[in-house]
C-alpha cells in the first residue's frame, strides 16, 4: 500500500491501478487505516453541519 501512495505522488491513478491489484490494496492495514480516518472525518463534518444548522435556527428563534 505504501508503494501505491508514493506512486500517487508521481503517476496517474490509471497507471498505478494497472500495476497494483485493488484486492491486495484493500487488505492492507494502511489502506484500512486511511479508510477509517476518512470515515471519522466525514462523521465529524456531518456533526459540524448539523450543529451549525441548529445554532442558526436557535439564533432565528431568539
Amino acid at each position: 500500500m505504501g508503494a501505491e501512495i508514493l506512486a500517487g505522488l508521481r503517476f496517474e491513478k490509471a497507471l498505478i491501478r494497472r500495476f497494483f491489484r485493488e484486492d491486495i490494496m484493500r487488505e492492507s492495514v494502511i489502506y484500512q487505516d486511511i479508510l477509517q480516518q476518512g470515515r471519522q472525518q466525514e462523521a465529524l463534518s456531518l456533526v459540524m453541519r448539523q450543529l451549525n444548522r441548529r445554532l442558526v435556527q436557535e439564533g432565528r428563534n431568539n
